[in-house]
């Protein structure tokens, strides 16, 4: 068996050869532990909000209204908003004739039960407008993260539905939207954010 002399026959001269010398950017994407952030998307936004948090960072994301995977309910749900919108039966599906049983389109199951579920939707609906206003005007970064180019619709108003969980196929349409449609989404919810910033400046990143 051979024998290696290690700087000898496998290095050479490598340990003669200069360094290399970069002269990188210094660009810190977190300038101080204030950094306050808000997720929208699908569980990788979850699983940085888990990530940071343990750091002390602040991380705002609920899932019944910051869960989406595809860019129309988004641009909705920050459209809306920007109207300051005051919600109607339009938005919710009913499971039944009685009113008992209902759920959003534009939240991750948002579903209540009971015969006051009407009346408690629309407030659950107000209270995350109200909450998600609050924290976009407070947050510093935006991470939006996006999962499918495969959109839902409701058939009857043509509101995008936020996850299919639920809503039966014949009531609904899916559609692939573009890529020149998810720029043009994307472009819309940074216009949205601005404008609930009070045009107050702040970055967004999109993966």
């Amino acid at each position: 068996m051979k024998e290696f002399n290690l700087s000898k026959d496998i290095l050479q001269d490598a340990q003669n050869l200069n360094a290399l010398q970069m002269n990188l950017p210094q660009n810190p994407v977190i300038k101080n532990l204030g950094t306050k952030f808000l997720g929208f998307g699908s569980c990788f936004a979850h699983n940085l909000q888990r990530l940071l948090e343990p750091f002390s960072f602040p991380f705002y994301w609920n899932r019944s209204i910051c869960a989406y995977y595809s860019t129309p309910p988004l641009r909705q749900t920050l459209e809306w908003l920007v109207e300051d919108r005051i919600h109607t039966e339009e938005e919710l599906y009913f499971y039944d004739n009685t009113q008992s049983d209902i759920s959003s389109y534009r939240h991750f199951r948002l579903r209540n039960y009971g015969k006051d579920a009407l009346s408690r939707t629309i407030d659950e609906i107000n209270k995350l407008d109200r909450e998600l206003r609050q924290e976009i005007s407070d947050s510093d970064m935006f991470i939006v993260t996006l999962g499918t180019a495969l959109n839902g619709y409701m058939k009857k108003n043509g509101f995008a539905i936020c996850t299919f969980f639920g809503i039966p196929q014949d009531e609904a349409f899916y559609r692939m939207i573009s890529p020149q449609e998810v720029s043009q989404d994307l472009n819309e919810i940074y216009n949205s954010l601005l404008k609930l910033r009070n045009n107050k400046p702040f970055k967004l990143f999109i993966t």
